[in-house]
């Protein structure tokens, strides 16, 4: 029986292409790549804020543009989305490798809109509002 080697699925004999990955199938499953191994050590990388904001989706936003260019992104904070006024806001940070890139990438970004202050509505007595009468008929 074939199997895909990126799903790792095994399919009939007249199967050739996994349906699922668009993959040619193998006639033996490749070896599994060991699982990262505990006490296994790991590399940190450097971060660099290259943005922050109150708004989470004003971050959000410009997350997606470096994503869009592979550049690797983390933003600080993002679980505290329900509790913005628990922290100092949102930090888009790239590693230190990426910064340069990322900075000239949100640069080209100035057309964003930077966020809006509250709107101000003119208040009842300033607008022409029809009269209402006890249960709420104009």
């Amino acid at each position: 029986m074939p199997f895909c080697p990126q799903c790792r699925f095994e399919y009939e004999a007249e199967v050739k292409v996994c349906p699922e990955c668009g993959v040619p199938l193998e006639a033996e499953l490749p070896p599994e790549e060991p699982a990262e191994q505990e006490g296994e050590e790991v590399e940190w990388q450097e971060l660099v804020t290259v943005y922050s904001a109150l708004e989470y989706g004003d971050v959000a936003v410009r997350e997606s543009l470096l994503q869009a260019s592979g550049i690797p992104t983390f933003i600080s904070n993002e679980f505290t989305v329900y509790a913005p006024l628990l922290t100092e806001g949102f930090h888009l940070q790239v590693p230190q490798e990426y910064a340069e890139q990322a900075v000239a990438i949100l640069g080209e970004g100035e057309h964003l809109a930077e966020p809006s202050e509250a709107a101000e509505f003119p208040s009842g007595e300033e607008m022409d509002l029809p009269e209402m009468d006890d249960d709420g008929e104009v």
